[in-house]
Protein backbone atom coordinates (compact mmCIF):
# COMPACT_ATOMS: atom_id res chain seq x y z
CA UNK A 1 0.00 0.00 0.00
CA UNK A 2 1.13 3.77 -0.32
CA UNK A 3 0.65 6.09 1.97
CA UNK A 4 1.29 9.59 2.24
CA UNK A 5 1.05 12.42 4.93
CA UNK A 6 -1.75 15.24 4.68
CA UNK A 7 -1.61 18.95 4.67
CA UNK A 8 -3.63 21.24 6.13
CA UNK A 9 -4.38 24.81 6.50
CA UNK A 10 -3.36 27.69 9.35
CA UNK A 11 -5.79 30.12 10.77
CA UNK A 12 -4.07 33.55 12.28
CA UNK A 13 -2.38 33.00 15.47
CA UNK A 14 0.07 34.15 17.86
CA UNK A 15 2.55 32.38 20.12
CA UNK A 16 1.39 32.41 23.96
CA UNK A 17 4.27 30.16 25.29
CA UNK A 18 4.90 26.27 25.23
CA UNK A 19 3.65 23.68 27.42
CA UNK A 20 5.72 20.71 27.55
CA UNK A 21 8.39 21.59 25.23
CA UNK A 22 5.48 22.61 22.41
CA UNK A 23 4.12 25.31 20.61
CA UNK A 24 0.71 27.03 22.40
CA UNK A 25 -1.25 28.86 20.57
CA UNK A 26 -4.36 31.50 20.31
CA UNK A 27 -6.21 32.47 17.88
CA UNK A 28 -5.44 36.06 16.59
CA UNK A 29 -7.32 38.76 19.12
CA UNK A 30 -7.99 36.00 21.86
CA UNK A 31 -5.08 36.85 23.61
CA UNK A 32 -7.08 37.25 27.16
CA UNK A 33 -8.09 33.68 27.00
CA UNK A 34 -6.77 31.36 29.23
CA UNK A 35 -4.56 28.45 28.76
CA UNK A 36 -4.64 26.60 25.12
CA UNK A 37 -3.16 23.37 24.93
CA UNK A 38 -1.37 21.94 21.50
CA UNK A 39 -3.52 18.67 20.83
CA UNK A 40 -1.62 17.07 17.84
CA UNK A 41 -2.36 14.44 15.61
CA UNK A 42 -0.59 12.23 12.97
CA UNK A 43 -1.46 13.01 9.80
CA UNK A 44 -3.90 10.58 8.27
CA UNK A 45 -2.40 7.95 5.94
CA UNK A 46 -4.30 7.36 2.89
CA UNK A 47 -3.95 3.64 1.49
CA UNK A 48 -4.27 1.12 -1.70
CA UNK A 49 -3.05 -1.82 -2.78
CA UNK A 50 1.06 -1.48 -4.55
CA UNK A 51 3.69 -2.36 -2.09
CA UNK A 52 5.53 0.20 -0.22
CA UNK A 53 4.61 3.17 2.41
CA UNK A 54 5.45 6.62 2.44
CA UNK A 55 7.01 7.75 5.50
CA UNK A 56 6.85 11.49 6.54
CA UNK A 57 4.07 13.68 9.19
CA UNK A 58 2.12 16.81 9.37
CA UNK A 59 1.30 17.48 12.85
CA UNK A 60 -1.29 19.79 13.17
CA UNK A 61 -1.21 21.71 16.43
CA UNK A 62 -5.27 22.33 17.68
CA UNK A 63 -6.26 25.29 19.93
CA UNK A 64 -8.91 25.52 22.49
CA UNK A 65 -10.61 27.96 20.39
CA UNK A 66 -10.85 25.14 17.50
CA UNK A 67 -8.18 26.91 15.25
CA UNK A 68 -5.74 25.33 12.70
CA UNK A 69 -2.05 26.45 13.53
CA UNK A 70 0.78 25.86 10.94
CA UNK A 71 1.53 22.37 9.99
CA UNK A 72 4.85 21.65 11.70
CA UNK A 73 7.05 18.80 9.79
CA UNK A 74 8.88 16.77 11.73
CA UNK A 75 11.65 13.72 10.75
CA UNK A 76 10.40 10.71 9.64
CA UNK A 77 13.30 9.02 11.52
CA UNK A 78 11.43 8.08 14.19
CA UNK A 79 8.28 6.39 12.62
CA UNK A 80 10.64 4.52 9.81
CA UNK A 81 12.57 3.41 13.09
CA UNK A 82 9.40 1.92 14.74
CA UNK A 83 8.27 0.25 11.58
CA UNK A 84 11.66 -1.09 11.44
CA UNK A 85 10.91 -2.85 14.98
CA UNK A 86 7.48 -3.72 14.34
CA UNK A 87 7.37 -5.27 11.01
CA UNK A 88 10.57 -7.79 12.26
CA UNK A 89 8.16 -9.26 14.12
CA UNK A 90 6.62 -12.09 13.25
CA UNK A 91 2.63 -12.10 13.89
CA UNK A 92 0.60 -14.68 11.33
CA UNK A 93 -2.82 -14.64 12.76
CA UNK A 94 -3.49 -16.71 15.52
CA UNK A 95 0.48 -16.32 16.33
CA UNK A 96 0.72 -12.80 17.09
CA UNK A 97 2.77 -13.35 20.78
CA UNK A 98 5.90 -11.11 20.10
CA UNK A 99 3.84 -8.50 18.33
CA UNK A 100 1.52 -8.00 21.42
CA UNK A 101 3.76 -7.88 24.04
CA UNK A 102 6.07 -5.18 21.92
CA UNK A 103 3.07 -2.85 21.85
CA UNK A 104 1.83 -3.89 25.09
CA UNK A 105 4.93 -2.54 26.40
CA UNK A 106 5.79 0.87 24.38
CA UNK A 107 1.78 1.72 25.04
CA UNK A 108 2.62 1.15 28.51
CA UNK A 109 4.59 4.60 28.72
CA UNK A 110 2.40 6.82 27.21
CA UNK A 111 -1.11 5.71 27.61
CA UNK A 112 -2.95 5.79 31.13
CA UNK A 113 -3.87 2.48 30.89
CA UNK A 114 -3.69 -1.10 29.20
CA UNK A 115 -4.94 -4.16 28.91
CA UNK A 116 -4.89 -7.26 27.30
CA UNK A 117 -8.29 -8.82 27.07
CA UNK A 118 -9.56 -12.34 26.84
CA UNK A 119 -8.98 -12.60 22.60
CA UNK A 120 -5.38 -11.13 23.19
CA UNK A 121 -5.73 -7.72 21.73
CA UNK A 122 -3.88 -5.16 23.50
CA UNK A 123 -6.45 -1.76 24.53
CA UNK A 124 -5.07 1.26 25.52
CA UNK A 125 -6.95 4.15 27.20
CA UNK A 126 -5.79 8.04 26.70
CA UNK A 127 -7.93 9.92 29.23
CA UNK A 128 -9.14 13.31 27.48
CA UNK A 129 -7.90 16.50 29.31
CA UNK A 130 -11.45 18.45 29.25
CA UNK A 131 -13.80 15.37 28.26
CA UNK A 132 -12.35 12.40 29.44
CA UNK A 133 -16.07 10.97 29.79
CA UNK A 134 -16.06 11.27 25.36
CA UNK A 135 -14.90 8.54 23.97
CA UNK A 136 -13.02 8.17 20.66
CA UNK A 137 -12.02 4.52 19.49
CA UNK A 138 -9.19 4.30 17.02
CA UNK A 139 -8.41 0.58 15.40
CA UNK A 140 -5.75 -1.44 14.06
CA UNK A 141 -4.27 -4.85 13.25
CA UNK A 142 -1.52 -6.69 14.90
CA UNK A 143 -1.43 -9.26 12.91
CA UNK A 144 -0.02 -10.52 8.92
CA UNK A 145 -1.04 -12.83 6.22
CA UNK A 146 1.07 -16.08 6.11
CA UNK A 147 0.98 -19.52 6.08
CA UNK A 148 0.42 -22.85 8.13
CA UNK A 149 2.65 -25.89 7.57
CA UNK A 150 0.17 -28.64 7.33
CA UNK A 151 2.11 -31.50 6.20
CA UNK A 152 6.16 -32.95 5.13
CA UNK A 153 6.47 -35.54 2.58
CA UNK A 154 8.91 -38.39 2.66
CA UNK A 155 11.46 -35.85 0.37
CA UNK A 156 12.03 -33.30 3.22
CA UNK A 157 9.39 -30.93 1.38
CA UNK A 158 7.13 -28.31 3.96
CA UNK A 159 3.17 -28.46 2.74
CA UNK A 160 1.22 -25.67 3.80
CA UNK A 161 -1.99 -23.60 3.89
CA UNK A 162 -2.75 -20.14 3.44
CA UNK A 163 -3.27 -17.79 6.25
CA UNK A 164 -5.04 -14.75 5.30
CA UNK A 165 -5.66 -14.15 1.08
CA UNK A 166 -2.20 -14.58 -0.30
CA UNK A 167 -1.64 -14.48 -4.26
CA UNK A 168 -0.05 -17.48 -5.44
CA UNK A 169 1.11 -15.86 -8.13
CA UNK A 170 3.88 -14.20 -6.46
CA UNK A 171 4.76 -17.12 -4.07
CA UNK A 172 7.71 -19.08 -6.44
CA UNK A 173 10.60 -18.26 -5.55
CA UNK A 174 9.98 -16.00 -2.22
CA UNK A 175 11.61 -16.46 0.85
CA UNK A 176 9.75 -17.35 4.44
CA UNK A 177 11.09 -18.15 7.68
CA UNK A 178 8.97 -21.30 9.65
CA UNK A 179 8.22 -21.78 13.35
CA UNK A 180 9.60 -19.70 16.36
CA UNK A 181 12.77 -20.90 15.43
CA UNK A 182 13.02 -19.34 12.18
CA UNK A 183 13.81 -21.96 9.81
CA UNK A 184 15.04 -20.14 6.15
CA UNK A 185 12.83 -21.61 3.66
CA UNK A 186 12.12 -21.38 -0.08
CA UNK A 187 8.83 -21.88 -1.92
CA UNK A 188 9.27 -23.83 -4.70
CA UNK A 189 7.22 -25.13 -7.67
CA UNK A 190 7.83 -27.90 -10.22
CA UNK A 191 10.60 -27.24 -12.63
CA UNK A 192 9.85 -25.75 -15.25
CA UNK A 193 11.51 -28.42 -18.17
CA UNK A 194 8.79 -31.12 -15.61
CA UNK A 195 6.38 -28.93 -16.56
CA UNK A 196 2.93 -29.90 -19.26
CA UNK A 197 2.11 -27.16 -22.02
CA UNK A 198 -1.11 -26.64 -20.01
CA UNK A 199 0.60 -26.22 -16.75
CA UNK A 200 2.92 -23.58 -17.92
CA UNK A 201 -0.02 -21.74 -19.01
CA UNK A 202 -1.91 -20.69 -16.13
CA UNK A 203 -0.68 -20.29 -12.24
CA UNK A 204 0.68 -22.83 -10.16
CA UNK A 205 -1.96 -23.43 -7.74
CA UNK A 206 -0.90 -23.06 -3.96
CA UNK A 207 -1.84 -26.40 -3.26
CA UNK A 208 0.93 -27.43 -5.83
CA UNK A 209 3.55 -25.61 -3.94
CA UNK A 210 6.25 -27.00 -1.06
CA UNK A 211 8.68 -25.21 0.89
CA UNK A 212 12.02 -26.33 0.68
CA UNK A 213 13.93 -26.22 4.23
CA UNK A 214 16.97 -28.19 2.77
CA UNK A 215 16.22 -31.65 3.72
CA UNK A 216 16.51 -34.44 1.99
CA UNK A 217 14.05 -36.92 4.30
CA UNK A 218 11.05 -36.36 6.62
CA UNK A 219 13.01 -37.60 9.24
CA UNK A 220 15.15 -34.29 8.54
CA UNK A 221 12.97 -32.14 7.93
CA UNK A 222 11.06 -32.79 11.37
CA UNK A 223 14.60 -32.04 13.08
CA UNK A 224 14.06 -28.69 11.71
CA UNK A 225 9.87 -27.60 11.45
CA UNK A 226 6.33 -29.18 12.77
CA UNK A 227 3.02 -29.21 11.27
CA UNK A 228 1.61 -26.69 12.57
CA UNK A 229 4.41 -23.69 12.40
CA UNK A 230 3.62 -20.63 11.65
CA UNK A 231 5.43 -19.16 8.36
CA UNK A 232 6.11 -15.48 7.36
CA UNK A 233 7.99 -13.97 4.49
CA UNK A 234 11.91 -13.27 4.91
CA UNK A 235 11.37 -9.83 3.76
CA UNK A 236 13.64 -7.20 4.69
CA UNK A 237 13.18 -3.74 5.78
CA UNK A 238 14.09 -0.80 3.19
CA UNK A 239 14.09 2.56 2.44
CA UNK A 240 13.99 4.05 -0.82
CA UNK A 241 13.02 6.64 -3.35
CA UNK A 242 11.06 9.92 -1.68
CA UNK A 243 10.42 8.65 1.79
CA UNK A 244 9.40 5.17 0.83
CA UNK A 245 9.60 1.78 2.25
CA UNK A 246 9.22 -1.48 1.71
CA UNK A 247 8.72 -4.53 4.03
CA UNK A 248 6.44 -7.16 5.07
CA UNK A 249 3.26 -6.76 7.64
CA UNK A 250 2.87 -3.10 6.74
CA UNK A 251 -1.05 -4.55 6.53
CA UNK A 252 -1.34 -3.08 9.24
CA UNK A 253 1.74 -2.68 11.19
CA UNK A 254 1.49 0.93 9.65
CA UNK A 255 -2.09 1.26 11.76
CA UNK A 256 0.02 -0.41 14.82
CA UNK A 257 2.71 2.66 14.54
CA UNK A 258 0.24 5.50 13.88
CA UNK A 259 -2.14 4.32 16.91
CA UNK A 260 1.50 4.07 19.41
CA UNK A 261 2.47 7.23 18.13
CA UNK A 262 -1.23 8.85 18.53
CA UNK A 263 -1.02 7.76 22.11
CA UNK A 264 2.19 10.25 23.31
CA UNK A 265 -0.30 13.35 22.38
CA UNK A 266 -2.94 15.01 24.32
CA UNK A 267 -6.68 15.30 23.01
CA UNK A 268 -9.95 16.85 24.67
CA UNK A 269 -11.62 13.94 24.66
CA UNK A 270 -10.74 10.25 25.56
CA UNK A 271 -8.97 8.39 23.10
CA UNK A 272 -8.65 4.71 23.37
CA UNK A 273 -6.59 2.60 21.11
CA UNK A 274 -7.81 -1.04 20.08
CA UNK A 275 -4.86 -2.85 18.67
CA UNK A 276 -6.59 -6.27 17.12
CA UNK A 277 -4.98 -9.72 17.35
CA UNK A 278 -6.71 -11.00 14.61
CA UNK A 279 -7.97 -9.81 10.98
CA UNK A 280 -8.47 -12.90 9.52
Amino acid sequence: AVGRAGGGRSLPAQRVGTLDGHRRRQPAGGAGRAAVLPYRVPAAVHAHDGGAFALGRAQRGRTAAGGLPEVHRRGMGGMAVLLKELTALPGVSGYEDEVRQFIWKRARDCADRVMIDRLGSVIAIKKGDWHPERNVLVDAHMDEVGMLVSGIDEKGFVHFIPIGGLDARILPSTRVLVGSAGVRGIIGIKPIHLQKDDEQKKPIELDKMVIDVGASSREAAQKLVSVGDPVVFDSEFALFGDGMVKSRALDDRVGCALLLEALEERYPVTVTAGLDRKSV
